[in-house]
């Protein structure tokens, strides 16, 4: 009955679960607090982070009571995505260490939130402390186009080609669009089987605009995520990797900040003569925000075209996996700092994902 009531609560911020003296027999000075130092000296934690990649993280627990404390992890996964290793005294009265571990996460949702609680209750009592603990942040945009069944897998073949102008319905109420260029009649994004792929092998140049969504008004930092690789024959000729990310609509790349520039130019890998085509290095990330001037709406989307503007000749894109995740600043994890900027993921290709 009492984990029913802890579960119920696990959507509200951490409270301090206590009754008044007349209902327990407890006094108000009985507490239980959850710290991020280990002499307990901060602020008591409304909750945690973690990061993104597997380790662990030191809390520590401060109780005002003469007897042991229960500790729990409670997440919503099949299997609990972090497990408690230590909950032992520190050697000062009332002062417990808490190690926590957890994993990576995993290829398509790296960057997505999860979230679970560590709840601290003594025995026998109706009183106890939960923190919520979460590892990536909150996603705006997610597609992996696994929802695509157009052509074939296979990135050398362009039999059955169908641009966005053509796909279904269902397919483009997910919100994707595409420009088109010059006196072109077709929108050169063409869907594939899992992905999709910009610009054609009669050089026509192809685009991608991600889907609006109203909640990016409330936002100033956005890191968009996603992998891209260029097209080059089994043997032979190679087309031009370079490819451009663009914010419209409101904002700019954070890494030109004083200039408030609005786009940035990279170089993709080219794809691999083996099943999972685009490599464990096509993994990118691009950071956007904004200023007072130059803010972020309901109409900002990301626009990926490839090629630059000096680019000649074919410049065939291959897309997958893309989405745009929310940060918080001073509360989520500073992705921007441990990637050292936007450009290829530097922070995930610690994984192996071969």
């Amino acid at each position: 009955m009492y984990l029913k009531k802890l579960l119920i609560a696990i959507g509200i911020a951490a409270v301090v679960l206590s009754c008044s003296k007349e209902q327990t027999g407890q006094t108000r000075e009985d507490k239980l607090s959850f710290h991020a130092q280990a002499d307990c000296s901060d602020e008591p934690m409304k909750e945690a982070a973690v990061s993104v990649l597997a380790g662990t993280r030191t809390l520590y627990l401060k109780s005002s009571f003469d007897k042991e404390i229960d500790l729990f992890w409670q997440d919503a996964a099949t299997y609990p995505w972090a497990k408690i290793e230590e909950f032992e005294p520190t050697g000062t009265k009332g002062v417990y260490r808490i190690t926590l571990s957890y994993p990576d996460r995993y290829p398509g949702v790296w960057y997505a939130r999860r979230v679970g609680t560590l709840s601290a209750v003594v025995p026998g009592k109706d009183f106890g402390v939960f923190l919520p603990v979460r590892q990536g942040a909150t996603d705006r945009v997610v597609e992996d186009f696994s929802a695509w069944t157009y052509g074939s897998a296979d990135p050398w073949s362009d039999i059955s080609d169908t641009p966005l102008d053509n796909w279904t319905t269902a397919l483009k109420d997910r919100g994707f669009s595409s420009e088109h260029v010059g006196s072109d009649t077709l929108g050169r994004c063409y869907g594939r089987v899992g992905y999709i792929r910009l610009g054609d092998k009669e050089a026509h140049r192809g685009s991608v605009l991600t889907p609006r969504n109203d909640s990016f008004r409330f936002d100033t930092l956005l890191m968009v995520s996603f992998r891209a690789a260029a097209f080059k024959e089994k043997v032979g000729s190679k087309d031009d990797n370079h490819f451009r990310v663009e914010v419209t609509g409101g904002g700019f790349i954070r890494d030109y900040a004083e200039t408030e520039q609005t786009w940035i130019d990279l170089e993709a890998p080219y794809i691999q003569n083996k099943e999972d085509f685009f490599g464990s290095d096509s993994w990118f990330l691009v950071f956007i925000a904004d200023s007072d001037s130059n803010q972020m709406t309901a109409t900002t989307r990301i626009k990926i075209p490839p090629g630059t503007d000096t680019s000649e000749g074919c410049s065939r894109l291959f897309l997958d996996d893309i989405s745009i995740t929310r940060l918080v600043p001073d509360v989520d994890e500073d992705f921007y700092a441990e990637n050292e900027g936007s450009g290829k993921d530097k922070i995930m290709t610690t994984i192996n994902t071969e």
